[in-house]
């Protein structure tokens, strides 16, 4: 049970830095355009509220900024994440 919980989260981590390795292609002067009405992150989870932080018209430098205790990795990861999913765009 516990090699499971460890393999998930290493799973869980592998993707936050891939997805971090795609954000870092954009400057921070990059705009974030949010596609999707509603949050799609579960309430109460560090996720919607790090998803919360996305807003039309920001910067990529200011969505990091906005996750001041968040590793600059992790946000750039979370935008990434987002991305993929087709969550946001970034010009």
């Amino acid at each position: 049970m516990v090699s499971l919980v460890v393999g998930a989260f290493l799973v869980m981590v592998a993707a936050l830095v891939a997805g971090a390795a795609v954000a870092a292609k954009f400057s921070d002067d990059a705009k974030i355009t949010v596609l999707v009405k509603e949050n799609p992150r579960r309430k109460g989870t560090v996720a919607y509220e790090k998803f919360s932080k996305f807003k039309s018209g920001m910067t990529v430098g200011e969505f990091i900024k906005a996750g001041e205790r968040h590793e600059d990795w992790d946000m750039r990861g979370i935008i990434g994440t987002a991305l993929a999913r087709g969550q946001i765009s970034v010009k």
